[in-house]
């Protein structure tokens, strides 16, 4: 990024990709070069003796033929619809914004490039109702999933891309960002992330925090995790996942409760239950607890703190358990029963749940001298027992 921080008018610039057949490469280069209005003359020389050249009013649509723009020589072949490859499947390869921000004309940034990172988090070890001020928690477990945002910004356009499309929580979070420090900007947001969506990893959270990043450091801006809830709070409940440690957390008020400190190694062998939960309607619905109840997660929410503290994944365990087991007539996981008679036999020092998920797995102590033989027997003894694929994730 210093060769393009310390000279403005480069006379070339040229981009290399690499990727699957139809990812979005030639889209995503096309619309950087349509919208930034930088495209080399030699290339446009090129385009213009194209045949079956497509064009926007007197201009080549370079976000159609970004393949034939890079063939600088080879006019001659008709030029590959890259855009219309993109659409194939319905829907457009980007969401984007195209009404003007409020701000500043174009505010400076520090670089034209920036990326953020977000973890994952398995579900929580701990889910329901704080007793003396009757606010839902949840505790979180952050595992070594991630999401990926990349920023790209637009010198001279106010518009503002996602890719993928589906990602429209990550665009207006950008939105929001950009209009809370009065920023009128455009760019391309690329969120990349191997996290599974609707199945209670917090795909969305890793999502939005990650684009929060990557703008902050786009922009040299410090956003601490209290000014990404502001944020967040105007998009969706969400988890901790703006804390690298486990925390106590308010997911509807998107309000930090206590930072419990890091976790121990831990593997998770999980189940997948199958289908998919959308967490904004799961969260709309405002279950009931007894002052029982209550009171228990109290309990619970101590036991993992003080657990935490000391490192004890067999205390860390039977919370999660518990935690499990009292959310059963909230959100049924028909494997429950199966692993608690398994739990014993296979090593596990508890069952760790995704509360408003479909993940459900078992945990073990990853730091443990025989950790990989008593990890690879209990997959196998699972795998046979369950007649079900077995997922491993670990702890951060």
């Amino acid at each position: 990024m210093s060769i393009i921080e310390n000279n403005e008018d480069l006379g070339v610039l040229r981009f290399i990709t690499a990727g699957s057949v139809d990812d979005g490469k030639s889209t995503l280069i096309g619309r950087l070069l349509y919208d930034s209005k930088a495209v080399l003359s030699d290339q446009l020389s090129a385009l213009s003796r194209a045949k079956n050249k497509r064009t926007v009013g007197d201009e080549l649509d370079l976000a159609r033929e970004p393949d034939s723009s890079a063939r600088a020589g080879s006019a001659s072949r008709p030029p590959r619809d890259a855009g219309g490859d993109a659409e194939r499947n319905g829907g457009r390869p980007f969401a984007k914004l195209e009404r003007p921000l409020p701000g500043r004309a174009h505010a400076p940034a520090r670089r034209l490039f920036s990326v953020g990172n977000a973890p994952a988090t398995f579900g929580e070890l701990v889910q329901g109702r704080e007793p003396s001020s009757g606010n839902d928690f949840l505790i979180t477990l952050p595992i070594t999933l991630t999401s990926t945002a990349r920023f790209c910004r637009f010198r001279h356009s106010d518009r503002l891309y996602v890719f993928p499309a589906s990602k429209k929580k990550s665009l207006k979070a950008a939105t929001l960002f950009l209009e809370r420090f009065g920023i009128r900007t455009g760019g391309v947001l690329q969120i990349c992330s191997d996290v599974s969506e609707g199945k209670g990893l917090a795909s969305s959270s890793s999502d939005i925090v990650a684009t929060l990043r990557a703008l902050a450091a786009c922009f040299d801006i410090p956003l601490s995790p209290a000014g990404m809830c502001a944020i967040i709070r105007e998009i969706e409940p969400t988890d901790g996942v703006m804390f690298d440690e486990s925390v106590a957390f308010f997911h509807r008020r998107v309000e930090l409760g206590k930072v419990m400190g890091r976790l121990p190694k831990i593997c998770i062998l999980a189940i997948d239950e199958g289908g998919m939960i959308d967490t904004v309607e799961y969260n709309c619905h405002r279950f009931e607890f007894s002052r029982e109840e209550a009171d228990q997660y109290a309990a619970l929410l101590a036991d993992v703190d003080a657990a935490i503290s000391r490192s004890d994944l067999r205390q860390i365990g039977r919370a999660a358990t518990l935690s499990t087991q009292m959310h059963q007539k909230r959100n049924p996981k028909r494997t429950l029963r199966q692993l608690e008679a398994l739990m014993r036999e296979v090593g596990a020092h508890g069952i760790v749940n995704c509360h408003s998920g479909t993940f459900i797995g078992l945990c073990f102590d990853a730091s443990a001298p025989d950790a990989l033989d008593t990890i690879a027997r209990a997959e196998r003894t699972l795998r046979a027992a369950l007649g079900q694929p077995i997922s491993r994730f670990f702890t951060r």
